[in-house]
């Protein structure tokens, strides 16, 4: 059986970046962000986590095809398991004091010692 605690402070030590994730708030409760209501109504857009500890990873998915062959992108957040990040959440990354990206959020898997959210890139978000 795996020990969760010295399996999320193994997790730790990769975190090198911060998130900060918004939300529309409707009522008392945090729901994802759309892009098109962040660029519409930008005063609903709400900070639900600011400078998350997180680790930021990348990887190749494999090149598309076409005349133009593309390389599709495969992106996601590794961060603690104690917070509640709703689908299609805004999140800015930050990664040594600079601004690394605007992502929505996938479904967030938990895992008990750390959550894993898969990411898109998100070109049309105006956030903060």
């Amino acid at each position: 059986m795996i020990d969760l605690l010295a399996h999320a402070k193994a997790i730790e030590t990769l975190y090198d970046a911060t998130a900060t994730v918004y939300g529309i708030k409707n009522g008392g409760a945090f729901e994802g962000a759309s892009p098109n209501l962040n660029a519409k109504y930008p005063d609903m857009v709400t900070p639900v986590y600011v400078d998350i500890p997180c680790y930021f990873e990348t990887e190749s998915a494999g090149a598309v095809g076409g005349d133009l062959p593309q390389v599709a992108m495969k992106y996601t957040l590794i961060c603690p398991d104690t917070y509640d990040i709703p689908e299609g959440a805004t999140i800015k990354l930050s990664k040594y004091g600079h601004e690394s990206g605007t992502y929505k959020a996938g479904v967030s898997d938990h895992r008990g010692s750390h959550q894993e959210i898969n990411l898109q890139e998100d070109r049309l978000v105006v956030v903060g």
